[in-house]
C-alpha cells in the first residue's frame, strides 16, 4: 500500500507511556522516506480513539492505523468495518494479540516498515451482543483479570501483571453453572472461563484458539471448566505451544454463533476491554466484515 494514505491514531496510554515519543518519531521517519501524505493524532481519553476513526473513514483517508494495544485495534476497526477504509496497526501495547498474530515486530521502526509494505485482506469480525470484536471476547477468568488489570494498570510492566492475576483469580475461582447454545445445540455446562476466539492469541504468544482462522466465518470456541491450581501450573505451557486442547478440563468447538447463559450479569471481556455484561451473552460472526493491512509473511488470510 505504498501508494496510499495513512492516518495514525496513537493513544499514549497503551503500553508503555514512555514510549510514545518512540512510536511517532518512527512513523514521521517511515512515511517521511517514502514521501507519503500522513496524519498523527493522540488519544486523550477512552473512546476517542474510534471517533477520530470515523472521522479519518469520512475524510477519504486510504487506511487508519491503530498505534496501541488490543482495545485501540477495537475503537478503531469498530468504525471501519463494513466499509472500504483498511485498519492499519502498529503494536505498543502490552499484549498485542492481534497484531502478534499477523507478524507485527514489537520494535517501532521495524513495525514502521513491515506496515507501509503490507497487503490488503479481508478478515471476519466477531459480534458479542451487536459489539464488534476482532480478536477475542469472552468471560470468567479472562474477563475478571482485565477488570482487575484496568482498575489497577501496570504499564510498562508487559505481560508480568497479567500473568500474576491470572494465578491469583485461579486460586480465587468459582464454578459458574451456565447454559450454552452452540449453533442452536443446548447443553449445560460448569466454567471456569468461556472464549469466543476469532484470532489465536490472548497476547504474548498464549495461544487460547490454537486452530483460529481469522477469515474463516467461524469462531472458535474455547470452554475451561473449573481445574484445581496445579493444573494450571502443569498445563500452562501448553498455552504457549498450541496444545491447550490436551488438558483434561479444555474442551474446544468450531461455531457460527454461540450463546452463553449466565445465572446473572457479570464481566466479560472485549478484545481485552473489561465491560460489565447481562446475564445472556450472545456472540456471532460477520464474514469478510473489515479490510485490514496485513504483513507480506502472513499467509492464513487471502488477499483482498
Amino acid at each position: 500500500m505504498r501508494d496510499s494514505s495513512y492516518f495514525f491514531i496513537l493513544n499514549p496510554a497503551s503500553g508503555h507511556p514512555r514510549d510514545a515519543g518512540r512510536w511517532e518519531a518512527a512513523i514521521r521517519e517511515a512515511c517521511g522516506v517514502g514521501a507519503l501524505k500522513f496524519e498523527i493524532a493522540r488519544t486523550r481519553i477512552p473512546g476517542e480513539a474510534r471517533e477520530l476513526a470515523g472521522a479519518a473513514r469520512k475524510a477519504g483517508w486510504g487506511a487508519v492505523v491503530a498505534v496501541g494495544g488490543d482495545g485501540t485495534v477495537n475503537e478503531v476497526g469498530s468504525a471501519l468495518a463494513g466499509t472500504a477504509c483498511a485498519l492499519g496497526i502498529l503494536p505498543k501495547g502490552s499484549g498485542n494479540g492481534l497484531a502478534r498474530e499477523l507478524g507485527f515486530p514489537r520494535d517501532p521502526r521495524a513495525a514502521c516498515r513491515t506496515l507501509l509494505a503490507c497487503r490488503q485482506c479481508w478478515m471476519d469480525a466477531g459480534l458479542c451482543n451487536g459489539r464488534y470484536f476482532f480478536n477475542v471476547a469472552g468471560a470468567g477468568l479472562d474477563a475478571e483479570v482485565a477488570m482487575e488489570f484496568n482498575r489497577k494498570p501496570r504499564q510498562g510492566l508487559g505481560t508480568l501483571p497479567y500473568v500474576y492475576l491470572t494465578a491469583l483469580h485461579a486460586l480465587r475461582q468459582k464454578p459458574v453453572a451456565a447454559r450454552l447454545l452452540l449453533d442452536g445445540r443446548a447443553s449445560q455446562i460448569s466454567y471456569a472461563m468461556v472464549t469466543a476466539a476469532n484470532g489465536r492469541q490472548f497476547g504474548a504468544g498464549a495461544l487460547i484458539a490454537p486452530d483460529a482462522v481469522l477469515d474463516d466465518g467461524l469462531l472458535d470456541l474455547t470452554i475451561v471448566e473449573p481445574f484445581p491450581i496445579w493444573n494450571l501450573l502443569a498445563y500452562w505451557p501448553s498455552l504457549y505451544s498450541g496444545r491447550l486442547a490436551a488438558a483434561p478440563f479444555v474442551r474446544m468447538e468450531k461455531a457460527r454463533s454461540l450463546v452463553l447463559e449466565r445465572p446473572g450479569p457479570g464481566p466479560c471481556q472485549i478484545d481485552g476491554e473489561p465491560i460489565e455484561g447481562p446475564a445472556r451473552l450472545e456472540f456471532s460472526i460477520a464474514p469478510k466484515a473489515l479490510k485490514i493491512l496485513t504483513p507480506q509473511g502472513y499467509g492464513r488470510m487471502a488477499r483482498a
